[in-house]
C-alpha cells in the first residue's frame, strides 16, 4: 500500500491597512467643548484632592484610637495593681 501524503492548504495571513472609521462627528464649538472638559476635570482634581484629606484624617483617627486603647488598658492595670 502506497503512504498517502496529505497536502497542507498554507494560508498567509494578510493585515488589512487600518482602515479610518466610518463615521466623522462634527463639533459645533470645539473651543467651548475643551474648555467644559479642562473644568471638569479641575473638578475631578478637586474631588481627589479632598477626597486624601479626608483620608489622613481617617488614618489619624484609628491611629489617635489605638494609642488610647492603648493608654487605657495601660490605665486600668495602674488601677487594678494598686
Amino acid at each position: 500500500m502506497a503512504a498517502i501524503k496529505k497536502q497542507r492548504k498554507v494560508v498567509h495571513s494578510v493585515h488589512p491597512r487600518e482602515k479610518e472609521p466610518e463615521y466623522m462627528v462634527q463639533i459645533n464649538d470645539p473651543t467651548t467643548l475643551r474648555k467644559d472638559v479642562l473644568e471638569s476635570l479641575k473638578e475631578v482634581i478637586l474631588f481627589l484632592q479632598g477626597y486624601e484629606q479626608l483620608r489622613k484624617i481617617q488614618e489619624e483617627k484609628m491611629m489617635l484610637f489605638t494609642k488610647l486603647k492603648a493608654d487605657i488598658r495601660e490605665l486600668n492595670i495602674l488601677i487594678e495593681s494598686n
